[in-house]
């Protein structure tokens, strides 16, 4: 893995546009390094720390590869004695870690993740731990 990223790989580590990369190169809030032909490159662990400045909360970056050893280890566990909930959330996850693996528009991962959270939701209500009943 290279030390140093190029615009269209800023913006996807960043989740926007390459004119937005640009644009912050040119205000300085985001600087990058030139080469002789003018190509702008930035540091890795600029963009790192960059996003976690604009999240306020450390990083996670999962690359591809990550995905793919989430998706075989969901594919590993056991769905024949999970409950009909458990089941319906791993292919949910399956689902996201797939998209991810495939390079998916992060609209896309979205989609996948919402759906996660919206069954994880209703599976807190369900068993009423978002009110603190006691589970059933």
């Amino acid at each position: 893995m290279s030390d140093h990223v190029t615009v269209s790989e800023a913006a996807r580590l960043l989740e926007v546009s390459a004119d937005t990369i640009r644009r912050w190169d040119a205000t300085g809030r985001l600087p990058a390094q030139r080469t002789r032909s003018g190509l702008r490159l930035f540091r890795r662990e600029d963009i790192e720390r960059f996003a976690e400045q604009r999240s306020g909360r450390p990083a996670v970056n999962i690359t591809p590869p990550d995905w793919r050893r989430v998706l075989d280890l969901v594919d590993t566990l056991p769905t024949d004695d999970a409950a009909p909930d458990g089941r319906r959330l791993l292919l949910l996850l399956r689902h996201y870690a797939q998209a991810r693996v495939a390079g998916a528009s992060m609209c896309r991962c979205a989609d996948c993740l919402a759906g996660l959270i919206t069954e994880l939701e209703a599976l807190e209500r369900e068993l009423g731990g978002a009110d603190g009943k006691t589970p059933r």
